[in-house]
């Protein structure tokens, strides 16, 4: 099963590209870009139906820029949430893609239990994170993670939980434990 939706990026109700800035935005529909400090940019590609590196010949993918501004809470990051953070809780699951980057770069990749706004509502939970190295070509990418129960757990009022899929592009020393260290760079995707 499919957790992601828009995973092809095929739907951008707003527009094509998210242009460069910091703050909370939305890119391709129901993936959003968060970024404090540093900036992103995001655009949809149409990829030429003759490349053979990504299998199933999708016919999208997306580039996302980053300027990284130095300091400890600064970040940048590209994600989705997936409605309901009992969905995969105490199951094992994979999260698989295909990236590439203009030189050389890592990225960290975090499954994340929020469990909503208002009281009561537990804090949330990082189930783990992968740092991977990306190079200029496209390669795959499998997260396989365990996702924790939500056993015990109190989920608040507001019906905004999930199980966050972030992408970390750069992330201060205060991220750290999140993103193993990631750093911080200018990051093209």
């Amino acid at each position: 099963m499919n957790g992601f939706i828009n995973g092809d990026f095929g739907i951008w109700q707003r527009s094509s590209n998210v242009p460069t800035g910091s703050g909370f935005r939305f890119g391709p529909d129901m993936w959003a870009v968060n970024s404090t400090g540093s900036t992103v940019s995001v655009d949809r590609l149409t990829l030429l139906s003759i490349q053979t590196d990504v299998p199933g010949n999708p016919k999208y993918s997306i580039r996302i820029a980053v300027k990284s501004v130095a300091g400890s809470d600064n970040f940048a990051r590209f994600g989705q949430p997936i409605e309901d953070v009992r969905r995969y809780a105490g199951q094992s699951v994979t999260w698989s893609f295909y990236a590439r980057a203009d030189t050389a770069k890592d990225i960290a990749i975090e499954l994340r239990q929020f469990f909503g706004s208002g009281t009561p509502a537990s804090a949330p939970h990082s189930n783990g994170v992968k740092k991977v190295s990306l190079t200029t070509t496209w390669q795959r990418i499998d997260f396989d993670i365990h996702v924790a129960s939500v056993d015990g757990k109190d989920i608040g009022p507001a019906g905004d939980d999930c199980l966050q899929a972030v992408l970390w592009l750069d992330a201060g020393s205060a991220f750290d434990c999140r993103t193993n260290g990631l750093g911080q760079l200018n990051r093209g995707v």
